[in-house]
Formats: structure tokens, sequence, C-alpha cells
């Protein structure tokens, strides 16, 4: 019994899990989405996170957006944090993403405003851009 107690206690210890019970709260996000060229709200556009939290939101038509802060039970206490991931997808333009730290505190994560690239077949290259300001033709792939 001793051995089995020990073995458990120490994979929980490697593993950097704790089991205890606990809620988190998920980022607060908010931000604008944008063409990057024109700087044009484009409304409708599908905002998704991923990782360590998940949540989803559409542009409205002034092209802002929310994903509100939720309490989420986790039943793991883990020592470091896994991120969570933003991607920004709208037909006839290039996907957006970004990522930052999201567990264990509040984040409020402001995106201010995702440029989106108009898709001319050289997504694949493309390099994801925002700005606390979009100024129109300023940036370019």
């Amino acid at each position: 019994m001793k051995y089995w107690v020990g073995a458990a206690l120490t994979s929980v210890l490697v593993s950097g899990c704790l089991p205890i019970p606990h809620l988190e709260p998920s980022p607060h996000v908010v931000g604008r989405v944008v063409d990057g060229q024109t700087c044009a709200p484009v409304p409708d556009t599908e905002i998704t996170m991923t990782g360590a939290f998940e949540g989803s939101a559409r542009s409205g038509p002034d092209g802002k957006f929310e994903i509100p802060e939720r309490q989420h039970l986790r039943l793991l206490v883990t020592l470091g944090d896994d991120g969570c991931d933003l991607t920004v997808v709208h037909a006839g333009y290039c996907e957006w993403h970004d990522q930052t730290l999201c567990g264990k505190v509040h984040v409020d994560w402001d995106v201010y405003d995702a440029l989106l690239d108009p898709d001319n077949g050289s997504c694949a290259s493309h390099t994801v851009t925002s700005a606390l300001v979009c100024v129109p033709n300023s940036h370019h792939n």
C-alpha cells in the first residue's frame, strides 16, 4: 500500500498537476476587426478562442466584438499556463491569429484593431498584424 501511495504522489508531482477542484476566469477579450488596407470595419466575422479556455463571438456592424469572461471549473491545478489562441475568420480575408497567457489570473485581452488582409492567394506567407489604431494603407504584407 505504501508503494502505491508513493507512486501516485510522485506521478502527481512529476506531471505538474494537483487534483484540487477550483474556478478559473477565462480572459475577457475585446477588439475590432478591420480591413487591413482601408481600415473599414469587417462585420459578421467569426472570432474563436481556443486553448486553456474556449469562447466565441461575431463582430458587429462596427467590427467590434467581445468574448465575456466566464468562470470555468477546473479539476486540476497546473503549474504552467496553457495559453489561449484567438482566431479571426471572414470569407475573402486571410485568417488572423494571436495568443496570450490566460490562466491563473484575470486577463483583459484587448486586441485593439485586428487587421485582416484580403485573400489574394498569398495567405500562406502572410504576416498577421494588429494595431492600436488602424491607419489606411499603412500596413503591407
